[in-house]
């Protein structure tokens, strides 16, 4: 049975899966990703032949740069772990320090992140992107001068981003204070400490 010419999947098979790879990494959010590989099988083997590209670049594109720097800090201290102070603050210095790339293909192989690494930091972002948007409609709520179109206070996305980066660092202090508190209470074969001076100006 001849294959019908107008059929769409007929068209998809003839673009070679890389290409469509590639597309699928362009699409806006996570539900348009879903929708597709769903309902069509060549989106499917492409989404399977590059997932965590895809699924990163899906996270990445949207951000705004100074957010994704935020964010890039953030992914690599929650996967930080450390015993006593010296050790805590070698770690924050260590990522720190590190360039501020998430992206797949600027990347060696083995610094991409994993699957499970994706799904964390889509959690995280949708968190951040919801916080943010509370705190815009609450401000809007109680000052309405925010709303206005001639108002020299407007909550412009310049602003939006700052709530973006604050509420990504709150998340930051929240993951170093847990560690902190957890290496404190464990002995640790006697390497926690009080934080010697040399050690604090070191950290700012």
């Amino acid at each position: 049975m001849d294959e019908d010419p107008n059929n769409n999947t007929t068209f998809l098979v003839k673009i070679p899966i890389e290409i469509i790879s590639h597309t699928l990494s362009f699409l806006p959010d996570k539900k348009s990703l879903l929708n597709s590989i769903l309902t069509c099988r060549v989106f499917n083997n492409a989404y399977n032949l590059r997932k965590t590209y895809i699924a990163s670049s899906i996270l990445i594109r949207p951000m705004h740069q100074s957010v994704y720097e935020e964010a890039v800090i953030f992914y690599h201290l929650i996967r930080e772990q450390w015993h006593g102070a010296r050790a805590g603050i070698q770690a924050i210095h260590c990522v720190f320090a590190k360039e501020r790339i998430l992206d797949e293909e600027q990347l060696p192989v083995n610094q991409r992140m994993t699957m499970k690494g994706i799904k964390d930091m889509h959690f995280f972002h949708d968190n951040v992107e919801w916080w943010a948007n509370r705190i815009t409609t609450n401000l809007k709520r109680d000052h309405p001068v925010l709303s206005g179109h001639d108002s020299p206070f407007q909550l412009t996305p310049d602003v939006v981003n700052r709530f973006k980066r604050a509420i990504y660092r709150l998340y930051m202090y929240i993951d170093v204070m847990d560690k902190a508190i957890a290496s404190a209470c464990a002995d640790n074969g006697g390497h926690n400490r009080t934080i010697a001076e040399a050690e604090r100006e070191g950290a700012h």
